[in-house]
């Protein structure tokens, strides 16, 4: 019975080290510490904890996704995770900043490899989320994307998803 159970461990312990994680892993796109009052060093990110401990609450691994980074380094990490967060905060959205541009360049690679049918999410929240629509409209002034609504606080609208074909929203018009 003793060696029975010392296989039974042995094989547990071998397959948990041989399969692969389960969790999904998230890059969160960092934003420049100096925005938030940091001593200005070479190189310095922030991302607030409250995002980082809610997505692992959600039970993702989550990893940091470097705005300085070079499209090389971009392509190595995200071939690597299932999808990204962009957070809210504090950067200057402009096209030719290298914070906007590398976020575009994630936007074509989620939607490159959505194109090919393997799907790669990204969840923008506040600042993230005005910096998409403003990458997404093309536009070259974000002033003429982004403007300041009136009268519209504490409403809420229902959400209707248009296509079925989504592999994240799919659930949410069945009624």
């Amino acid at each position: 019975m003793a060696k029975l159970s010392y296989f039974l461990l042995a094989s547990f312990i071998a397959l948990s080290i041989a399969l692969p994680p389960q969790n999904p892993i998230i890059g969160v796109y960092t934003q420049d510490a100096e925005d938030f009052g940091q001593t200005p060093q070479a190189l310095q990110t922030y991302i607030s904890a409250s995002y980082i401990k809610n997505l692992e609450m959600a039970g993702a691994q989550v990893i940091p996704l470097f705005y300085h980074y070079s499209h090389a380094q971009l392509d190595n990490i995200l071939s690597k995770i299932n999808g990204v967060f962009f957070p809210g905060g504090e950067m200057p959205i402009d096209r030719d900043n290298q914070w906007t541009s590398n976020m575009q360049y994630i936007f074509d690679y989620a939607t490159k490899q959505n194109d090919k049918g393997n799907p790669f999410p990204i969840w923008a929240t506040c600042l993230g989320y005005e910096a998409a629509l403003y990458l997404w409209s093309g536009r070259k002034d974000n002033m003429t994307v982004l403007t300041e609504v009136y009268g519209q606080k504490g409403l809420t609208d229902p959400l209707f998803v248009k296509s079925n074909n989504s592999v994240l929203l799919k659930a949410l018009n069945q009624r």
